[in-house]
């Protein structure tokens, strides 16, 4: 006798999965090269307050449902789709992991820096996801981006790449701003290797941004916990200052010493 599949009814007839409706589609444009999305509105006016206010006024883009976002980044517009339709998937899978390209000469030494560079490359890319929800006024998304960089090898955040990202695209008192300079102050501990960096970014970074990096080596800041990083670094609406835990990721934070800690 056939066994009875567990999504089929007591009658033996398969469920249906209940249909989604989302309403009505918008065209967003993205990037220099106009790259198109077709994405559900409700969606967008469900997470995004930007979308959210646009599609509420008579604007010429409301009308027409085309809207550009010419100064996106294209691959983190995707991602930040991908989270909409895909809300329990976890950011850290969605973030492009491609392996680097070797040759059979390359030797170990340059196959672990082309595989280094690639991971600083994607932790690149949560970070522009983080200006995205910033720009689209979506704090969920911003607070899911700032779990998943907690969960990354300190190591990643001490570049100097970071950094010139952090000054060309947040303002000093971000939270994102402040995460990464907490995360590269570290790296400034070693005399030797300080003057390097520093030597390295003193023409590529704002003064005060350079301010924020020497207090943060002076008087380190210690996250011991999902709590401490949710107080520190997340965004909440006016008179909320912690999150209901529906904002966590689905990966539980790393039992014990952190990586945040010395």
């Amino acid at each position: 006798m056939a066994t009875k599949r567990p999504a089929d009814d007591d009658t033996g007839a398969a469920r249906k999965r209940p249909r989604r409706n989302y309403g009505d589609t918008i065209v967003v444009l993205v990037g220099i090269n106009e790259t198109s999305f077709t994405v559900h509105q409700d969606l967008l006016c469900r997470s995004s307050c930007f979308f959210k206010t646009a599609l509420a006024g008579d604007w010429l883009e409301s009308r027409e449902g085309i809207f550009r976002l010419a100064e996106t980044n294209a691959d983190a517009f995707r991602t930040y789709v991908d989270t909409l339709y895909t809300p329990s998937v976890h950011l850290r899978d969605l973030v492009d992991e491609a392996p680097p390209r070797f040759s059979v000469e390359d030797t170990l030494k340059a196959k672990l820096k082309a595989a280094f560079a690639q991971r600083v490359e994607n932790t690149l890319q949560l970070c522009h996801m983080w200006a995205l929800g910033d720009y689209l006024q979506d704090h969920r998304f911003q607070n899911k981006i700032i779990d998943t960089l907690g969960e990354q090898p300190i190591e990643l955040f001490r570049h100097a790449a970071i950094m010139i990202w952090a000054s060309a695209n947040t303002t000093v008192g971000s939270p994102l701003a402040r995460f990464l300079v907490n995360a590269f102050a570290p790296s400034l501990e070693d005399t030797t290797d300080a003057c390097a960096v520093l030597d390295e970014l003193t023409d590529k970074l704002p003064a005060d941004l350079l301010i924020q990096l020497l207090k943060a080596k002076v008087s380190p800041e210690t996250i011991d916990g999902k709590a401490k990083l949710c107080a520190a670094y997340h965004v909440h609406p006016d008179g909320i200052d912690r999150c209901d835990g529906s904002v966590d990721s689905t990966r539980e934070w790393p039992k014990g010493k952190t990586r945040w800690q010395k």
